[in-house]
């Protein structure tokens, strides 16, 4: 994903909109502009609403921005309406096409900040054009291409799983070969545990290239996606994430979490908090920090992603920028705040004082899937799991008689479970129930040759 930078710098005094001279204004009166909202962060319009602001939704395609709102809230059971106070289209995915579509609300814009991971990068310059402490384009686009992102931590010293850049088949043999026939294959610049695979034989390989470089599975996304391939060593071990904040360049870790993926590494659930030894959190902290700093991440929340394999952390990748599903929602209810409250405060330069603390309560979210492809007869488990306690909130995706996939993609998940408990161990126990006895009975059919 390129942005046109030539000009983006060449406006009137950057201060003349910038977040003090925007406090004349009442808050009430002010937007926050909001870059193609996604999946779960299309929760980040109902907070902006709540902290006062308006919301000013910018998007490329309004007609399915509008769509992906009310799926969302749909699925959330949620009422009321569009939250989006203002949706202006832009022509082109640059800042000056971005500038021109905010121009008529800039005196009363109090803030940015991306609703996908991919628009991350030209939501810190238009924040930056309007006068914002954000991210230099230079950092922004280090925080979504995973190309950059990978460069930019070797280049700082930050541990990360070695890798290689494809832009062909023999490329990608040469990569994997050198990689000892077991390695990683990913997209570049996409992110929803999307096209992730381990290929241990050539076959895996060229599956996987061939998926990604082509978009067999039909990506969509408001930008143009790369046809290069990431190939890096497998990592194994803890798969643990951390989140928090850095402000006027102080970086502040509040929660670590422990992912569940499935063999096929699609991200199947987490554990809210992981538990982890003093040792592991001064690991995820100092890395986390490394990898905010070495990003150059300015006045935003983050999302890292980081492997312990045998006692040594190494970061697959960060996000700036809240984490997805219902994760920021239960990490509220974990420890009292809220991830995107925080990311507008940051974005509006409001002061951030928050410190990681013990947890309230502990939580889970698990996928429900198959892993047969056929015809859904009925669920199992899911009355069992409510009368045992602790069922927070279950989602069922898929009725009887509906057609059903094997765990191949996200888009596979037909349902969720959440659950709370007071104590982790007991927490655990109530998971592993779940994930043993909730499941998708299924009448297997023959798929259709692909």
């Amino acid at each position: 994903m390129s942005h046109s930078h030539a000009h983006a710098h060449h406006h009137a005094d950057p201060h003349a909109h910038s977040p003090a001279a925007a406090e004349l204004a009442a808050v009430g009166n002010q937007y926050i502009v909001v870059v193609e909202p996604h999946f779960a962060l299309y929760r980040y319009l109902r907070v902006v609403r709540s902290q006062g602001y308006r919301t000013l939704v910018l998007a490329i395609d309004p007609e399915s921005t509008l769509a992906g709102e009310r799926k969302n809230a749909l699925r959330l059971a949620q009422e009321g309406g569009s939250q989006i106070d203002r949706l202006v289209p832009y022509e082109r995915l640059d800042v000056e096409s971005l500038l021109a579509a905010v121009a008529p609300y800039r005196s009363e814009i109090a803030g940015v900040v991306a609703g996908e991971d991919a628009a991350v990068p030209i939501a810190a310059e238009l924040g930056v054009a309007l006068g914002f402490p954000y991210a230099r384009p230079e950092d922004a686009r280090c925080q979504h291409d995973k190309t950059a992102m990978k460069q930019r931590l070797v280049e700082r010293g930050v541990r990360t799983p070695p890798f290689v850049v494809a832009q062909s088949l023999d490329e990608a043999l040469a990569a994997w070969e050198h990689f000892g026939r077991d390695c990683m294959v990913k997209m570049v610049d996409f992110a929803a545990s999307l096209n992730i695979f381990r290929a241990q034989t050539r076959e895996q390989l060229e599956v996987a290239w061939d998926t990604i470089a082509h978009n067999r599975r039909q990506v969509t996304a408001f930008f143009e996606l790369s046809s290069a391939v990431i190939l890096e060593e497998f990592v194994g071990g803890r798969e643990l994430t951390a989140e928090g904040y850095i402000q006027d360049g102080r970086v502040q870790v509040l929660n670590f979490s422990k992912k569940l993926t499935a063999s096929n590494f699609i991200v199947v659930g987490h554990y809210i908090p992981a538990l982890t030894t003093p040792e592991e959190e001064t690991q995820l902290a100092e890395i986390a920090e490394q990898t905010v700093r070495a990003l150059g991440l300015a006045n935003s929340v983050f999302h890292v992603e980081v492997h312990i394999r045998d006692g040594v952390p190494y970061v697959i990748e960060c996000a700036a920028r809240p984490p997805g599903q219902h994760t920021v929602e239960l990490i509220e209810r974990t420890y009292g705040f809220d991830l995107m409250k925080i990311s507008i405060d940051l974005a509006t330069a409001k002061p951030v004082d928050l410190v990681r603390h013990p947890p309230r309560h502990h939580h889970a979210i698990l996928a429900l899937y198959t892993d047969a492809t056929g015809v859904l007869e009925r669920w199992e488990g899911v009355e069992e799991a409510k009368a045992r306690g602790g069922v927070l909130h279950v989602n069922l995706g898929a009725q009887p008689g509906d057609t059903v996939h094997a765990l191949d993609t996200f888009r596979n998940k037909y349902g969720i479970v959440i659950l709370e408990s007071d104590s982790a161990t007991d927490l655990r126990e109530k998971a592993q129930w779940v994930r043993k006895h909730v499941r998708m009975v299924v009448r297997p059919t023959e798929e259709p040759a692909s």
